[in-house]
């Protein structure tokens, strides 16, 4: 829990997770150099170590989140740091007195989207993201989906863009959005049945949950240090269309669902 960190840096790790030793001092290392840069991830390997699971996110305008350099062989990122546009949740580090600032994590958006909310928020607060390639971790990740996670991603997406960018950006944004959710209403058919009324229940939960999202963009919009239209450009604006594909060929039961459900809603942080 954030209230009883007493170290300079926080360091986030998803319990799927192996960590390469030294894989920590060189994050710690950037961020001390740079203060400017708000949250840094390792490299993150699949759990074989023989490719990239994710070297951060790209983050799409609408929203959703893709890993970046999924699949690539491990030198495909190099060895220097990379500004990335999202970091990717399962391995990541913050400065303490940051996230403290920040508000920390939105609580809201537990479980799943909640990384690229972070990165969402980091961005407009002024701070740049990376990804150390030096320091690397190993996660037990394939892409999968299921009724529950599609649930809470697409309510956490939509309550995110409801948050952090302004309404004209929005207005201006409408035709991409539009295009999202017809792909997000799609898949949906796809899939069936249960994930029909997955993303149904994402707009209801959004609705029941508008008086906690006014105040967090409340918040979030006194802390702006960065117009939408820096944070924008330097977003993804096309899909990753290899990841959809992998996610559309996909049928029956997702070897990633829990058997006893999802919890979806996190302590105080």
């Amino acid at each position: 829990m954030l209230r009883e960190a007493r170290g300079e840096f926080v360091a986030v790790l998803n319990m799927d997770l192996v960590v390469d030793p030294g894989w920590l001092p060189p994050l710690v290392a950037f961020l001390r150099a740079h203060p400017e840069a708000g949250v840094v991830n390792p490299l993150i390997l699949l759990a074989d170590g023989s490719r990239i699971n994710a070297a951060g996110q790209d983050v799409h305008v609408t929203g959703l989140g893709f890993n970046r350099g999924l699949g690539q062989p491990l030198d495909s990122q190099g060895t220097e740091p990379i500004a990335v546009s999202g970091i990717q949740g399962s391995a990541f580090v913050v400065r303490t007195a940051d996230l403290r600032r920040l508000g920390g994590m939105d609580v809201l958006g537990f479980l799943y989207h909640e990384d690229v909310n972070l990165s969402w928020l980091y961005r407009m607060s002024g701070y740049t993201l990376h990804c150390v390639p030096k320091s690397r971790v190993r996660h037990d990740y394939f892409l999968s989906m299921y009724p529950e996670k599609f649930h809470l991603l697409e309510r956490n997406r939509v309550a995110m863009l409801l948050t952090y960018p302004r309404t004209s950006s929005l207005v201006a944004l409408s035709p991409l959005l539009i295009l999202t959710e017809l792909l997000a209403w799609g898949y949906s058919l796809l899939r069936g049945r249960s994930f029909l009324a997955a993303k149904g229940r994402s707009y209801w939960w959004v609705w029941s949950h508008r008086a906690a999202i006014a105040l967090r963009r409340d918040r979030a919009q006194s802390l702006r240090a960065a117009p939408d239209r820096l944070i924008l450009a330097s977003l993804r604006w096309t899909y990753s269309w290899d990841q959809f594909l992998t996610l559309g060929r996909e049928r029956g039961r997702s070897a990633r669902q829990p058997a006893g459900g999802l919890q979806t809603t996190a302590g105080p942080t």
